[in-house]
């Protein structure tokens, strides 16, 4: 949310990918391309990326939890690519006429939708974030554009004190301004024990990266874990 990356083109790979196998299946059973060698290449590698895929999905078979299919996902990133460039390339050897118009109107039309979804589902500024309900997502999103603007007034719109802390010391540390480390503070908006609420860990983080970023030793003075302090100084007096 709020940015724009491979993570976001990487379902329509997946979509065009698996339209491919789709499209190519529906060739081989009406009977076109018997007895032609490019036909039987690109179904072997398509169908064989798409047995892959099912077997990663097998997992959730047996633990259908939020984790079964991690290794779909993984796989997914190069069994996708690899039915579509095993599909054009059968295009274009085929030689089918008729083929390659249908393949390209599918093609504009998903390349259309895309376009489409990406205007219409991806925020464009950090106003846009606070219509995303959950909390988790609308932080993540108002921090992508924090960072990318380096714009540490967004950071506190942040609710998750780790998100936020991360949030301040990586634009101290891009603006080299060691005042906003003094922004990493008590209390926390969150109660819960552990790392979520470790102050003084996000603290010295911040200090340390930006002595190091501005080879000043003395902001190490601020840092108050004395292994990270013993960093801090090493770190910020390489030249």
């Amino acid at each position: 949310q709020g940015s724009f990356s491979l993570l976001h083109v990487q379902p329509f790979v997946s979509v065009a990918g698996h339209l491919c196998v789709l499209v190519l299946a529906l060739y081989l059973a009406l009977g076109k391309g018997k007895g032609e060698k490019y036909p039987k290449v690109a179904s072997w590698i398509c169908f064989g990326a798409l047995a892959i895929e099912l077997l990663a999905l097998a997992p959730c078979l047996l633990a259908p939890d939020a984790l079964c299919g991690l290794f779909y996902t993984l796989l997914n990133m190069i069994t996708a690519p690899v039915m579509l460039a095993a599909f054009v390339a059968f295009l274009f050897r085929a030689g089918d006429a008729r083929l390659i118009q249908i393949s390209t109107a599918g093609a504009i039309l998903l390349v259309v939708g895309s376009v489409a979804a990406y205007w219409q589902f991806t925020p464009k500024s950090a106003r846009e974030c606070n219509s995303i309900a959950d909390e988790l997502k609308r932080g993540a999103c108002i921090m992508n554009f924090a960072l990318r603007d380096s714009d540490e007034a967004l950071c506190d719109q942040v609710s998750f004190d780790s998100s936020r802390w991360s949030c301040l010391y990586e634009i101290a540390e891009r603006k080299g301004m060691p005042a906003l480390c003094e922004q990493i503070t008590l209390p926390c908006r969150f109660e819960s024990p552990g790392v979520q609420c470790d102050v003084e860990n996000y603290r010295d983080t911040c200090y340390l990266v930006v002595a190091r970023k501005l080879k000043d030793e003395i902001l190490c003075d601020h840092v108050t874990d004395t292994v990270k302090q013993a960093g801090c100084r090493e770190q910020s007096t390489l030249r």
